[in-house]
């Protein structure tokens, strides 16, 4: 009775874009969530990031080259790596820099770097996941869950992080000698 468009785009609302936002949340594009019949902008964002990883034109839009590579059992998970820009790339710095794993704000750009490919493998490493500074699957669910483990320095690391800390607890007036980054005894 009610046909699927040959085009789904934000705004559509039909019966259809419940099963692709299931589909995305499936494979790690859109967060868990009760789908709905209606395309709108986190649908839309969803889609641009799903076209952008398989290399489909980045418009939001999904005609059926889209609907068929989303639907496909062969479809690909979530995954990003170093040189990578978009939304989705800010949420995840944005989570590492709340957990700890980022120094500082301004390492929140929208651009998978060097600096986010190293938060990226301390996140791993301290969460026992295999380490290949990548965010794939099993990176993306843990960095969301209750489950994840936060960055704590300690004693002898060197880092960032450490440097970022203690910038800060000079500021303060509790660090007496200069930054390095090193975690020692002052």
């Amino acid at each position: 009775e009610n046909p699927i468009p040959e085009y789904l785009r934000n705004g559509v609302e039909h019966p259809v874009v419940a099963s692709l936002q299931e589909r995305l949340m499936k494979l790690g594009f859109m967060d868990n969530d009760e789908p709905t019949q209606f395309f709108g902008n986190v649908t839309e964002a969803a889609i641009k990031v799903y076209q952008r990883q398989n290399g489909l034109a980045q418009d939001g839009i999904v005609g059926p080259e889209t609907f068929t590579s989303i639907m496909s059992p062969a479809a690909k998970y979530y995954a990003v790596a170093k040189g990578v820009c978009g939304d989705d790339i800010t949420r995840i710095q944005t989570r590492l820099y709340e957990l700890g794993y980022l120094a500082d704000a301004a390492q929140v750009n929208g651009t998978f770097g060097d600096e986010t490919e190293v938060a990226v493998r301390k996140l791993q490493e301290v969460n026992g996941l295999n380490i290949d500074g990548k965010v794939g699957r099993q990176t993306i669910n843990l960095l969301y869950s209750e489950e994840i483990k936060p960055n704590l320095v300690s004693y002898g690391e060197k880092s960032d992080v450490v440097l970022a800390s203690q910038k800060r607890l000079k500021e303060l007036g509790y660090l007496m000698t200069e930054a390095d980054g090193a975690y020692g005894n002052d």
